[in-house]
């Protein structure tokens, strides 16, 4: 039941930003941003090598 309701959310809820999906094994660091009260992340951004 668990297994199905995941294979249809991620069918309709993507995981990434497909317009980037195909850049991620480009990706060197990542700058993680979190919320200070909880910890928990809000935001990620990738970055190249080139960009650091």
């Amino acid at each position: 039941m668990k297994k199905a309701l995941v294979g249809i959310l991620t069918t309709i809820i993507p995981k990434a930003n497909p317009d980037f999906e195909d850049k991620i094994d480009e990706v060197q660091y990542w700058l993680v941003e979190c919320d200070n009260e909880t910890g928990i992340p809000e935001r990620e951004i990738g970055l190249e090598r080139k960009d650091v």
